[in-house]
């Protein structure tokens, strides 16, 4: 059982089977909850007075929150929320103009991106190649953010069968595309050398193209058969061109998974503020479209109650999203103190008990997730 009690959090008073205030105070002191509350989609008008009352009075550390927002890449979208909940004022004239202009350059890389999209699936589609979007590439198709400019669009995710692999990386080399290498893609066993997608790009272009074989690997792969997104999928046209997406269902639980696993972030206690966002909207556009109890029990039969359960509280308190029809467990609120603790420790270096704890659990269980959760990345 895990207890925090540096660096200002009193989990006692924070983890209740009945939850907490979802704008308190002594919460929002935290870079990340501060920044997580602005981000939030479609604010109340109660959340939206809420949070321009603190920032007027209190003393905000805007150079924090832009290093926080660095971090979670989620600068653009960060502009794009205090726009429209008519909180720009409340900046420094100096950040605010940093915000716009990393907000317009982030416009025309998205605007590229969709370009390239678009002329990428017309090219498969006339070589009779099958393919399938994947994660946040499939907000192209239902403009899912509103503003264009809001997500960071980090490459371009597609699916392909494994039997069309050779035929679709050999039309983008073609069209002049060349395959990248980084150290973060050099594989400790040639075995998991083909559980990494391809990753292309144009001399001279900021649009990465990641083929994928596979939606996923590891667990969140088990979890993510090739099957949900061709033959039980969707089928849908972009730029003219046919194109297949996951179900809404699947949608979102892959996006609970990449949030969670690729990168050990449960583990580690680090939870991307930009994945919860658009968790959120997915969540709030398509709620009808799928049974909560479902996705849990889900969840639950692999292993993965306690994160998804952190998680959803995450969204619940820093997104606004209602809490669904399932139950709260203790052991997930607990999980939920420990990332809210880990994300106040990377940014104040205070706290030395909270540090210990932290990441005594982290080191102590990513052995596990590693022999179990292998070559999630994906």
């Amino acid at each position: 059982m895990l207890f925090f009690a540096s660096n200002g959090w009193n989990v006692r008073e924070m983890v209740t089977r009945e939850g907490f205030s979802p704008l308190s105070e002594s919460r929002m002191s935290s870079p990340f909850v501060l920044l997580g509350l602005m981000l939030a989609p479609h604010k109340s008008t109660e959340a939206q007075k809420t949070l321009r009352e603190y920032l007027q009075h209190h003393d905000v550390s805007w150079k924090t929150l832009r290093r926080t927002a660095e971090r979670h890449r989620c600068t653009a979208m960060w502009y794009q929320r205090l726009r429209d909940d008519a909180l720009l004022d409340l900046l420094p004239t100096s950040l605010r103009d940093e915000l716009h202009r990393a907000w317009q350059e982030n416009s025309e890389r998205n605007a590229n991106c969709r370009q390239t999209l678009g002329t990428i699936l017309q090219t498969f589609q006339k070589a009779s190649i099958e393919v399938a979007l994947l994660k946040d590439t499939v907000a192209f198709c239902d403009s899912l953010h509103g503003d264009p400019g809001a997500p960071f669009v980090e490459q371009l995710n597609l699916l392909v069968r494994p039997n069309q692999s050779d035929s679709a990386w050999n039309l983008l080399r073609q069209q002049g595309y060349e395959e990248l290498e980084s150290a973060a893609r050099r594989p400790r066993a040639a075995a998991r050398r083909q559980q990494q997608p391809s990753l292309l790009r144009r001399p001279g272009s900021v649009v990465q193209v990641a083929l994928h074989t596979r939606p996923a690997f590891g667990q969140a792969g088990r979890l993510l058969p090739e099957r949900l997104y061709f033959e039980e999928g969707e089928l849908t046209s972009f730029d003219g061109a046919r194109v297949h997406i996951p179900r809404p269902h699947v949608r979102i639980f892959h996006q609970a998974l990449e949030a969670l696993l690729p990168q050990r972030q449960f583990a580690r206690g680090h939870i991307s503020l930009p994945h919860l966002a658009e968790f959120t909207l997915l969540a709030r556009r398509y709620n009808g479209c799928f049974e909560w109890s479902r996705w849990m029990e889900r969840a639950l039969n692999n292993g993965l109650g306690n994160a998804f359960g952190a998680y959803l509280l995450l969204t619940e308190h820093l997104m606004g999203l209602p809490w669904p029809c399932v139950s709260k467990t203790f052991m997930a609120q607990r999980h939920f103190a420990r990332i809210l603790a880990a994300e106040k420790d990377a940014e104040i270096p205070q706290g030395i008990l909270t540090r210990l704890l932290t990441r005594g659990y982290t080191w102590g269980t990513i052995p596990v997730w590693e022999w179990d959760r292998a070559g999630s990345q994906g």
